[in-house]
């Protein structure tokens, strides 16, 4: 059995936060096990508290997390970092990046500010790049 985790940590309240919160509801309703990582005290956390989601596990994104199961991780591409490291921890994870737009990659991206001075087509193949340095986490 495959798992699903939501990484995304914060204690703010906002629509990617209530997005994922959502999706993690509508997994556990289809029988997939569901984790979703965020501060002990983040919102979603305590979302999670009050609504008596129990089937829906928290993890706290301060400690050790390994995966006893194949778990496949969305995140959005600020969180790629921290995930790439939970990534390496893991053999069994996988990453499912979570954009809506391309530009939200690129900010990732050391340079960033001299990339987005390029045309469309030098975007695409940074994204290319990109997405080929991502295939060593396979």
């Amino acid at each position: 059995m495959r798992a699903i985790c939501f990484y995304y940590p914060s204690h703010v309240i906002g629509g990617a936060e209530f997005l994922f919160y959502r999706l993690a509801k509508e997994c556990i309703k289809k029988g997939i096990q569901v984790y979703y990582i965020d501060y002990i005290d983040g919102y979603i956390a305590k979302k999670i508290y009050t609504d008596r989601q129990e089937l829906l596990q928290v993890i706290d994104v301060n400690s050790i997390i390994n995966f006893s199961v194949p778990t496949t991780i969305i995140t959005p591409p600020s969180s790629l970092k921290d995930v790439c490291a939970i990534s390496e921890a893991n053999s069994n994870v996988f990453l499912l990046i979570w954009s809506i737009h391309p530009h939200n990659f690129l900010c990732n991206i050391s340079g960033y500010h001299f990339i987005k001075r390029l045309n469309d087509k030098y975007i695409k193949k940074a994204l290319t790049l990109f997405n080929n340095s991502l295939n060593k986490y396979k």
